[in-house]
């Protein structure tokens, strides 16, 4: 079966097959009958991408049996799917954004299957964008139609596409320096973080810790640090989107690479232990640590 993408001129994706496909109830207001030039060889046009999908399973059409052409790639929110300047429109959040780039040359995945498109997340949304793969287009076409913090990212992460190495490894210097040292005035305070919640969180007994079973309800979770330092942040930004943008296989993460001295499962005993931390790493060099947690 072919099938050809293409975008309207009210930026809509549409996509017309060469079958005349069974339509089950409720499917049928997201098809048409072609009535154009070429309905002889394209008799039904399929509104959008999720209604596609779920036509050619209901019709027992395998990927590999089809043949997909016309525009070189599209993009999908929910289950709407066109350009991607016209999700950036929308008055309601963005939040997560997938690529579909059609497999016009029939290339197998890792299950010897031609998918009709290799998909990729390049917008994501968890307590702030993350942003993955872009090209430098897409990114501009991001900066020139959003605004706040989407904007930002994609901005930050356009920056360092035209960055030279030694900046980026300067950058990186500077996080691993800055990183090390706040790990370094924590782990040469344990025993004083430690002993301040002997007989609260755990039993201290000389540095022989045993946790204390303490019910917090389903609060089980993560606990990231972050830093307020501008110098740092940039760095740590600069870092990140480079290990993005060449695929590194141990990536930067957002957050810094900071352990707890004690680190209980339960999200509200992490900020209690956090919280000391952060007195402390203040009170020695004057730098502001702030948290996020994020629950299992």
């Amino acid at each position: 079966m072919k099938a050809h993408f293409y975008i309207t001129n009210y930026n809509n994706l549409r996509i017309k097959v060469s079958k005349d496909l069974d339509i089950p109830y409720g499917l049928n207001k997201n098809t048409k009958k072609n009535t154009a030039f070429d309905k002889k060889e394209y008799p039904l046009i399929i509104n959008d991408y999720n209604t596609f999908n779920k036509l050619i399973d209901y019709n027992g059409i395998k990927e590999d049996d089809i043949n997909p052409t016309g525009i070189d790639k599209f993009y999908s929110r929910y289950d709407e799917s066109g350009p991607l300047k016209y999700f950036l429109n929308k008055p309601d959040p963005i939040l997560d954004i997938t690529r579909h780039s059609l497999n016009k040359d029939c290339v197998s995945n890792g299950w010897g299957v031609n998918p009709v498109t290799w998909d990729y997340d390049i917008v994501k949304y968890d307590q702030g964008y993350y942003l993955d793969d872009l090209t430098e287009k897409e990114l501009e076409i991001i900066i020139n139609n959003t605004r706040g913090n989407l904007k930002e990212e994609a901005e930050k992460m356009l920056e360092v596409m035209n960055l030279d190495k030694s900046e980026i490894d300067e950058a990186r210097e500077i996080m691993h320096f800055y990183e090390k040292r706040i790990q370094y005035i924590i782990n040469d305070h344990e025993d004083e973080i430690l002993k301040s919640f002997d007989g609260e969180l755990l039993d201290y007994n000389g540095g022989d810790i045993k946790p204390y079973k303490i019910n917090t309800g389903l609060d089980l979770g993560w606990l990231n640090i972050y830093s307020k330092n501008k110098l740092y942040n940039k760095a740590k930004s600069i870092t990140y989107y480079s290990d993005k943008i060449n695929h590194a296989r141990n990536k930067t993460a957002k957050w810094m690479n900071i352990k707890l001295p004690y680190s209980p499962q339960s999200t509200t005993l992490k900020k209690k232990v956090f919280e000391k931390v952060k007195e402390v790493v203040y009170d020695f060099i004057g730098e502001e640590l702030y948290h996020k947690t994020r629950l299992d």
